[in-house]
């Protein structure tokens, strides 16, 4: 669908433009929307759009007509949503920070298409800015600091976004922000206490991620988290360029020891109590395989907040799930509009 911001700039002399109750132009009139109204895409047919209302005047939701006659009533908007909050996103595993950014590049797109236009993307453990944290506490308060390092952002509202690995300091970011946090996004990984590593690898803990040799690495990815490329690597001896590269991230980032997704050391990591005064908002991939990130296991994040908790599921594989035009764009972008819009 691709969720977008329109403007109401037709419609000056006559009060507005006529919205209706549905996609048929013989459907009930509702009112009109005033000139300079900003509606959110919820559905394009045609020349037909379905909206709700953001700011201004005129019905809460309908149909509307792009253009009349040739005369344009609404235009797509680059204004910054009422009450638009901080978007700060988190990469999956696997990637260093160029790679990661470049990857999220079409997630932060399609926020400023909506009014959400301040994003910053967030890295992981070892990546520029975070190589020498000593401790989880020191991590998270870089990734704070580093949302805060534009005066602009500071004391606003954060929503967080995360694909896969970056959602354990997701949340722990949501965490440290309390109250700030509107709400958490969580896609395709299980909470922080899943005992990832044990599934994956056979291993509990961060050294024994350290330990494992880049075949049985690659293999433990592969079964949980498909990858085309890397699969049709996996029977090259020695493994080929870039693949050594590649684990060489994977198992920088799932080797830190204050970091751990094992579950002889996860229990650390959640001791104190792991909810989040924040929302959330579960997002769990419809192909995942069974070592993967599945749905069930994706339900274990209702124990880590104190205000809600929802989880839906998306057509695609693992990586999919946060790559340009996957059904999470919308799913997230819609709901993080309408909680800016009902909080500005």
């Amino acid at each position: 669908m691709g969720a977008q911001l329109w403007e109401v700039v037709g419609g000056l002399e006559k009060g507005g433009i006529v919205v209706r109750a549905g996609q048929d132009l013989k459907s009930a009139e509702l009112g009109r929307l005033g000139t300079g109204a900003l509606v959110l895409q919820t559905d394009l047919v045609g020349e037909r759009l379905s909206f709700e209302r953001v700011a201004g005047t005129g019905p809460s939701k309908g149909w509307l007509s792009l253009a009349v006659k040739g005369a344009q009533l609404v235009a797509k908007s680059d204004k910054e949503l009422p009450g638009a909050p901080v978007l700060a996103c988190f990469y999956s595993g696997g990637m260093t920070a160029k790679q990661g950014l470049d990857s999220l590049t079409p997630f932060v797109a399609a926020a400023r298409g909506v009014g959400i236009r301040d994003c910053v993307v967030l890295d992981h453990p070892g990546e520029p800015g975070f190589e020498d944290c000593k401790s989880w506490d020191d991590y998270v308060a870089r990734l704070a600091a580093k949302v805060d390092e534009d005066a602009g952002r500071r004391n606003r509202p954060v929503c967080i976004v995360a694909h896969s690995h970056g959602c354990v300091a997701a949340w722990g970011l949501a965490k440290h922000f309390a109250k700030r946090c509107q709400k958490l996004y969580v896609v395709a990984r299980r909470p922080p206490n899943g005992g990832l590593a044990d599934e994956v690898w056979g291993v509990d803990s961060a050294a024994g991620v350290e330990a494992l040799d880049d075949l049985n690495l690659l293999n433990g990815m592969l079964l949980a988290w498909p990858n085309a490329f890397l699969e049709s690597k996996k029977k090259v001896n020695p493994l080929p360029h870039p693949v050594p590269t590649i684990l060489k991230t994977v198992r920088r980032q799932y080797s830190v020891p204050w970091l751990p997704c094992g579950s002889a050391e996860v229990g650390e990591l959640c001791k104190d109590n792991p909810a989040i005064e924040a929302p959330i908002l579960g997002i769990a991939a419809s192909k995942e395989l069974s070592r993967g990130e599945t749905l069930a296991k994706m339900e274990g994040w209702k124990d880590f907040t104190l205000n809600g908790f929802e989880l839906k599921s998306v057509e695609g594989n693992h990586m999919g799930a946060m790559s340009k035009g996957s059904d999470a764009f919308d799913l997230i972008l819609l709901d993080m509009a309408r909680r800016s819009a009902e909080c500005g």
